[in-house]
This record gives C-alpha cells, sequence and structure tokens, in this order.
C-alpha cells in the first residue's frame, strides 16, 4: 500500500506536514507518516488494562505492526503500511474501534483526561486532542508574553554594536559597509530578543532602527574624523576626545561636500542591513511558521 492509498481514505489534513486525523463515531484518531514507511495511529482514551493486552496482542501477531502501547492515557499503533495492502489497514481500524466500543474506552482530552466534547487541534507545534475549553485555555497561557516596546529598545541597543563598528572602520571607505551585516543581525535579532514575534511589523521597526543606529555610526564617525583632523592640522598639540568634538558635528553635517561624501556610504550600509534582516526574516519565518500557533479543527 502506498501513502497515497491512505490518503484516499478521506483523511483531513492539519497544519503540521504529514499529519492527519480520522474521526469513526466518537473516537479522534490522529495520523502521522514517518520515514520508512512507517504510519503512527495516535489517539487519548481512557486507561484500562485490558485495551493494554489487546494492544500487545495486536503486536505479537502482526508481523507488520512495528509497535503498539497504552501508556497511560497515549495510545499508540506504528506500522510498516508499505507491506500492508488497504484490506489489512481498514480492518486494523476497525477492529481497534470495535474493540474500543466493546471495552467502553472513551477519547478523553489531552490535559484533562476526561471525556466529552473533543476536536483535534494544533497546539504550538503539535496535533492534540482536547475540549473547546482546554484548547482557550492552553492558547491563553501559551500566548507570548514579551513586549513590543521592549523589542524596540533591544533592538535599538544591540545594533549599537554595528555603529560602533561602522564607526570606527570609517576609514576603510566602502569596506566599512560590511558593517551593515552585523547592524542587520544585531537589530533583527535584538527585536526578538526581548520583543515578540517577528512579522512585518517588526521587519519595518528593525530596518527603521537600523537607520537611526547607522546615523549614530555616522556621528561618532564624524567626529572622528573631526579629532584626527585637529590632531593633524596643530601637529599632535591639541588632544581631543571623539566626545569633545561632538559638539562640532553639526556644523560639518551642513556642509553639502560632506553630506555627498556621506551618502553612498550610508546607502550601501544601509542596504545590507536590510538584506541581511530581509535574509534572516525568510529563515525565522521557515522554522517559526507555526510557533505558538493555535488551531481548533471543529469542521467534523
Amino acid at each position: 500500500m502506498k501513502k497515497q492509498d491512505i490518503l484516499n481514505l478521506k483523511l483531513n489534513p492539519t497544519d503540521k506536514p504529514d499529519y492527519y486525523y480520522l474521526v469513526i463515531d466518537e473516537y479522534i484518531l490522529i495520523l502521522a507518516f514517518m520515514p520508512f514507511y512507517r504510519l503512527a495511529i495516535m489517539s487519548s482514551v481512557t486507561y484500562k488494562k485490558s485495551l493494554a493486552d489487546y494492544l500487545n496482542r495486536l503486536y505479537i501477531h502482526n508481523d507488520d505492526i512495528r509497535r503498539a502501547y497504552l501508556i497511560e492515557h497515549d495510545l499508540g499503533i506504528v506500522l510498516n503500511y508499505r507491506r500492508m495492502d488497504q484490506k489489512e489497514f481498514e480492518a486494523i481500524l476497525k477492529n481497534l474501534v470495535i474493540t474500543l466500543k466493546e471495552l467502553n474506552i472513551h477519547t478523553v482530552d489531552r490535559f484533562t483526561k476526561q471525556p466529552g466534547v473533543l476536536y483535534p487541534a494544533f497546539m504550538a507545534e503539535d496535533i492534540e486532542i482536547v475540549s473547546r475549553q482546554s484548547f482557550a485555555k492552553q492558547e491563553r497561557e501559551h500566548q507570548p508574553k514579551k513586549s513590543k516596546n521592549t523589542g524596540l529598545l533591544s533592538a535599538l541597543l544591540l545594533g549599537l554594536i554595528g555603529s560602533w563598528m561602522f564607526a570606527h572602520y570609517h576609514k576603510l571607505g566602502l569596506i566599512v559597509s560590511l558593517s551593515g551585516i552585523i547592524l542587520g543581525l544585531c537589530t533583527f535579532f535584538g527585536y526578538l530578543w526581548l520583543g515578540e514575534r517577528m512579522d512585518k511589523k517588526g521587519i519595518i521597526s528593525s530596518v527603521v532602527i537600523s537607520a537611526v543606529d547607522l546615523l549614530i555610526g555616522q556621528v561618532f564617525a564624524t567626529a572622528i574624523s573631526i579629532k584626527d583632523g585637529l590632531a593633524a592640522s596643530t601637529k599632535n598639540t591639541m588632544h581631543l576626545s571623539t566626545f569633545e568634538t561632538l559638539p562640532l558635528v553639526p556644523h560639518f553635517l551642513v556642509e553639502q561636500d560632506v553630506v555627498s561624501a556621506m551618502i553612498p556610504y550610508l546607502a550601501l550600509t544601509l542596504l545590507l542591513a536590510i538584506i541581511t534582516i530581509l535574509i534572516c526574516f525568510h529563515f525565522y519565518k521557515k522554522a517559526h511558521l507555526l510557533k505558538n500557533t493555535y488551531i481548533l479543527y471543529d469542521q467534523r
């Protein structure tokens, strides 16, 4: 039997790849395709030793079943579907449901362990069987507690690393634009450090903060240039610190020649920062697309 043969049994898809659910009468079964033609059939049910004995016998007498267990309320059957035909597979499902009915076994909530009106649900990267009340409680308790404002602050502070690199190595010419990569990394992960999950607003915030940090770096780069220029013109008789030359920076930034010289460096550095942020977001989105996502499948 092939994977498609099983899917043709009208399995209901979930948002987790290769995970499906099947509702037979009152019983909810979660089916998960695994490597090497393995299929796991799982559910949460009331515990009875007679059910555990049935699963043990099923494992012993069927060579295609690799594992069958009942651990507390977790029921599981792992089989090799490649070695089965469709009738065998359907018989396993049918006999399982018949046995559950004969033993008066019920599907139970994954968290409360109580029967009732239950639904399969996607809960933070896992597929669980829950009631509406448990679903709402788990969703409420596991939502991110971080603040967007603290994310902006941490992005601004961590981005100062890129600012320092831009200011410190500004004499290298266009090579200093590579500091935009560090700037983009720092603002992106700085936002995630104390902020909410990254989204389009987070991307825009990271870009704006990168621009702010870059301007801070440019101010200090100009102050360093002024300090070095004064030291050279006075033959090192005037010793000023970078902070002492900061008040002179606004006078230089209004000079058209100075601004025209700065724009290519700033533009290329910011462009590299933006590209870095977008690349980071691409990989972040793939890895965290469904993290902290809760979906109740109530169409039964």
